[in-house]
C-alpha cells in the first residue's frame, strides 16, 4: 500500500493531490493494526545495519574481544566522508561505557545484504579497556575509555576523534587522527593533542590543554580543528577553539564582527559541541555567548561573523518576531557539512515560531507544508524529541530536515524530508531486518534522534532509531540505511528516473490548466500561480538535460 508518504515524497504536485481522502482513510486502516502505509514511491525499504536487538545478527559487534563475542548497547552519530566513500561512528557495549566502540568502513559494503555486508566490511578498530591496534603513541599502558560522539572522516579514509583514556586525570583526554585503514594491517595513530600538554599558541604562557578536548573536525589534508578548554589561565580565559596548531578563537578575547547592539564584546563562552569545521578549512561555525546584555548574548559565529543574535530578527527571514532567548530556547544546535553549508535551529520568542536554516536561508518553519503543496506542516508534537530535531546536508547541495508533522496520527509524526520536497523517512514506518528487500511484520521505527544522521552524495541515508514492535512497544535501538532518490521537478512520476513518461505527466496538467490562475495547479512549474509557457520552458530546461538519469543535485 502506497498512501501518504508516496504521496509526499513526490515532486509533483499533481501526486500530491489524486485520491487524498481515500488514501488517508486506507492509512488510518492499516495503522490500526501496527503497521504504516507510508512506503515511498522510489525509496528503498530502511535496512538494518547493526543493533541492539537481542538474539538479532545485528547486534553483534564485527570484532572478537578475548575470544568472546561483543554485542552493541547504543548508537550514536555516524558521519562519511565527502566523497561518501568511508563511514565511521561511535557505538556502546553492555556493561561499559555507554560510548567504547569505534566502527569504521567503507560504505560501499553498506546496504548490499542488509548486516552481513556491514558486518564483513566494518571494522571496530577501538573497544574500550582493550589495547588499540597498531602503535599508538599512548604512555603508562593507557587505553582507551569513553570516545566522544563528535568526529570527522575525510577522502583519504583518516578518522578524528577525541577520547578520554586510562591515564591520570590529569592527562587522560585526548585528540587523535587514526588511519587511513589498510587491507590486513592496523591502523596507525597520530596524537594531536592531550591534556595537561602546552596549548598551541599559549604555552609560552603556561596555557595547557583543559579536561574538555571535543567538537573535532579535520581537512582532506588530516588537519584537524578541535575545542578545548584551558588549565593555567584564568576562567575568563579558559576555553578556546584551534585549526591545526593556530589558534582561532578564545574566551575572552575573540571579537567576532556584525554583532548586532555592541561591536566591541567580547565571545564570553565558546560552546564546547558547536564547532565545525569545513573539509578544505576554509570555512568554520561556532556557538558562542557574547559579553553583552543576558537577552541578546547568544549568537552564531561563521568565519568570524556573527550571522544571528539572539533577540535580533533573524537575517532575511522576513518573521516578525525576534530570536528568543535561551530559555525560552532561543538559537538552538547548529551543524557545518564538510563543503561548508551550515545549519541552524531555533525559535522567535512569544510565538514559537521554530525554524531551521541553512547557510542563512530559513528551509522550515512551524506552520508551512513539509513539501510544496502539501497537505501536512511543520508543528509542535510532544511524541517527538524538539519540533526540529536534524538538520544535515552531504556536500553536493542536498540536506535532510528531521522534525514533527501535523498528521492525524501522533506516531507518523516524526518525520525527514529531502531538500524540501520529499519524506523520505518517518516515525511507524516499516524496515527490512534481514536485509531481503522485505519488510518486516513487527518491527517499526519509533522515533529519531538529535542529528543522529549522515547523508551521502549518492544519497545514502544513514539514521539512528528507536524500533518498536506492532504493539507500540519499544525494542531496541539500531543504525539504518536507506537509498534516497533526489526529488525534482522533472520527475513527474516520482520513479527516479527522467523520461518520456514524466514529460507526458506534465504535459497532461499543463495542456489542461493552460491560462488558470490558483494555488497548486498541475502544470505550474515554477510555483507562480499562472500556468503559462515560462512553465513549460522551465520544465524542458530541466527535464531535457536530466533525459535517461536521474534529478541533478540542487544547486
Amino acid at each position: 500500500m502506497r498512501a501518504i508518504q508516496s504521496l509526499l515524497s513526490s515532486g509533483s504536485r499533481k501526486n500530491t493531490r489524486v485520491g487524498v481522502g481515500r488514501l488517508i482513510l486506507a492509512s488510518a486502516a492499516f495503522v490500526l493494526v501496527g503497521g504504516s502505509a507510508h512506503e515511498s514511491l522510489a525509496q528503498s525499504l530502511p535496512t538494518v545495519l547493526f543493533s541492539n536487538l537481542a538474539g538479532d545478527p545485528s547486534l553483534a559487534v564485527p570484532v572478537e574481544v578475548g575470544g568472546s563475542p561483543l554485542n552493541f548497547s547504543n548508537f550514536v552519530r555516524p558521519y562519511v566522508s565527502p566523497n561518501g566513500a568511508h563511514w565511521a561512528m561511535v557505538a556502546g557495549s553492555p556493561g561499559s561505557a555507554s560510548r567504547n566502540i569505534l566502527l569504521v568502513g567503507p560504505t560501499s559494503g553498506l546496504g548490499a545484504g542488509g548486516n552481513a555486508g556491514a558486518f564483513a566490511s566494518t571494522r571496530a578498530v577501538i573497544v574500550a579497556g582493550q589495547p588499540a591496534p597498531g602503535d599508538p603513541p599512548w604512555v603508562n599502558g593507557e587505553v582507551f575509555e569513553t570516545i566522544r560522539r563528535n568526529l570527522s572522516v575525510n577522502n583519504a579514509g583518516q578518522v578524528a576523534f577525541s577520547a578520554n583514556t586510562s591515564n591520570v586525570t590529569s592527562a587522560d583526554e585526548v585528540v587523535v587522527r587514526m588511519g587511513p585503514l589498510m587491507p590486513g594491517e592496523p591502523p596507525a595513530f597520530t596524537l594531536v593533542a592531550r591534556e595537561g600538554s602546552p596549548a598551541f599558541g599559549l604555552g609560552g604562557d603556561g596555557v595547557t590543554f583543559g579536561a574538555t578536548l571535543d567538537s573535532v573536525s579535520m581537512t582532506h589534508g588530516g588537519v584537524v580543528s578541535f575545542y578545548s578548554t584551558l588549565g593555567g589561565t584564568t576562567t575568563a580565559l579558559n576555553t578556546a577553539i584551534w585549526f591545526g596548531e593556530t589558534l582561532v578563537a578564545r574566551k575572552g578575547e575573540t571579537v567576532p564582527g556584525g554583532q548586532v547592539d555592541d561591536p566591541g564584546a567580547v565571545i564570553n563562552e565558546l560552546r564546547d559541541t558547536r564547532y565545525y569545521r569545513s573539509a578544505d578549512g576554509t570555512r568554520w561555525v561556532e556557538g558562542v555567548t557574547l559579553a553583552t546584555d543576558a537577552s541578546r548574548d547568544r549568537a552564531i559565529v561563521v568565519d568570524g561573523e556573527v550571522v544571528m543574535q539572539e533577540g535580533s530578527i533573524l537575517s532575511g527571514s522576513g518573521f516578525d518576531f525576534p530570536i528568543g532567548t535561551h530559555s525560552s530556547g532561543g538559537i538552538g544546535e547548529t551543524n557545518m557539512g564538510m563543503d561548508g553549508s551550515w545549519f541552524v535551529r531555533g525559535v522567535n520568542s512569544a510565538i514559537n515560531q521554530y525554524w531551521v536554516t541553512r547557510n542563512g536561508s530559513t528551509v522550515a518553519t512551524v506552520g508551512d507544508p513539509l513539501t510544496p503543496c502539501d497537505f501536512e506542516h511543520w508543528s509542535i508534537r510532544p511524541f517527538t524529541p524538539a519540533v526540529y530535531f536534524t538538520s544535515i546536508g552531504n556536500g553536493v547541495g542536498d540536506y535532510i530536515v528531521g522534525g514533527a508533522s501535523d498528521v492525524f496520527d501522533e506516531r507518523l509524526s516524526g518525520v525527514l524530508v529531502l531538500n524540501g520536497r520529499s519524506v523520505v523517512l518517518r516515525s511507524n514506518d516499516p524496515v527490512d531486518l534481514d536485509g531481503d528487500g522485505i519488510a518486516e511484520p513487527n518491527v517499526f521505527i519509533r522515533n529519531f534522534f538529535f542529528d543522529d544522521a549522515a547523508l551521502t552524495p549518492d544519497l545514502k541515508l544513514l539514521v539512528v532509531v528507536n524500533l518498536k514492535d506492532e504493539l507500540d512497544v519499544q525494542i531496541g535501538k539500531a543504525l539504518l540505511i536507506k537509498q534516497l532518490t533526489r526529488p525534482c521537478m522533472a520527475d513527474m512520476n516520482a520513479d527516479g528516473v527522467i523520461d518520456l513518461a514524466d514529460l507526458l505527466d506534465f504535459l497532461s496538467g499543463w495542456g489542461t490548466n493552460l491560462g488558470q490562475v490558483g494555488e497548486c495547479l498541475d502544470g505550474d512549474a515554477n510555483g507562480d500561480g499562472v500556468v503559462d509557457l515560462a512553465d513549460l520552458l522551465d520544465f524542458l530546461g530541466q527535464w531535457s538535460p536530466a533525459l535517461g538519469g536521474g534529478c541533478p543535485p540542487p544547486n
